[in-house]
C-alpha cells in the first residue's frame, strides 16, 4: 500500500528546502528513542540546522564535496564510506539524493539490524532516453506523455521498494518541468521486518 500524502506541482526551488525540513520533524516524530541521524546526501547540511531548531538529535554527515556544515561530516563517496560505518550507531539514515537513491538503498537497507527510519528522496527524469528533437512544446503531447510516465514511474518505484521488503512508506511527490520528485520516508525493524504505516 502507497500513501501519498499530496501530489503537487513546484515552481519555487525555496518551497523544497520548506517541505524536506517538515517532512523531517514528521518522520523524526515517529520515533521515541535518542535520535542518531546518518545523512548520507549531506552538503552544507542546512536541512538538518532548520530541523535542529525543533527537534533534538546527534547528526553524521557524508558528502563527497566541501562542506560548511555545523555537524560532523566525513568526506568522500557514500556508496564506499557507507562500507566503513556501523549502521547500528544510527536509527535514522537520510538519503537526500540529487537523483537516484537506489544504489544506496539496496546496500544499506540487508545490512539494518534494529528498527531505522529511512528519510529518501528520489528525482527521476521523466524525458530520460527520448530524443531531444521529439521534446515538443505541444502542451497536449507533453501532458500526455508525462501522465503515462508518471504512472509508470510510480510503479515501478512501489515494485524496486517491494522487492526490498518495502510495502507501505509515506510520500509526497511533486511533478517539475520533466522531472518527478518523490520526497518520503518509511521505517525498517530489521532488514526482514518493515514496519506497516497508518
Amino acid at each position: 500500500m502507497v500513501t501519498n500524502m499530496s501530489n503537487r506541482t513546484i515552481k519555487k526551488k525555496s518551497s523544497h528546502f520548506h517541505v524536506k525540513t517538515a517532512l523531517r520533524l514528521e518522520a523524526l516524530e515517529q520515533l521515541t528513542d535518542e535520535i542518531n541521524v546518518l545523512d548520507c546526501y549531506h552538503g552544507d547540511g542546512k536541512i538538518y540546522e532548520a530541523v535542529s531548531k525543533q527537534k533534538k538529535f546527534d547528526l553524521l554527515g557524508i558528502e563527497k564535496n566541501e562542506s560548511k556544515s555545523i555537524f560532523k561530516v566525513l568526506r568522500g563517496d557514500n556508496l564506499k564510506i557507507i562500507d566503513e560505518i556501523d549502521l547500528r550507531k544510527f536509527n535514522v539514515i537520510d538519503l537526500d539524493a540529487y537523483t537516484d537513491c537506489t544504489n544506496l538503498l539496496k546496500k544499506i537497507i540487508p545490512k539494518l539490524t534494529r528498527k531505522t527510519l529511512i528519510i529518501y528522496t528520489m528525482i527521476i527524469n521523466r524525458m530520460a532516453g527520448m530524443p531531444k528533437n521529439l521534446i515538443m512544446n505541444e502542451v497536449a503531447i507533453n501532458n500526455k506523455i508525462k501522465t503515462i510516465t508518471n504512472k509508470f514511474i510510480n510503479e515501478k518505484w512501489a515494485a524496486f521498494l517491494k522487492s526490498l521488503g518495502v510495502e507501505t512508506y509515506k510520500e509526497i511527490t511533486f511533478s517539475e518541468n520533466c522531472f518527478l520528485k518523490k520526497y518520503g520516508y518509511f521505517i525498517v525493524k530489521s532488514c526482514k521486518n518493515i514496519e506497516k504505516m497508518i
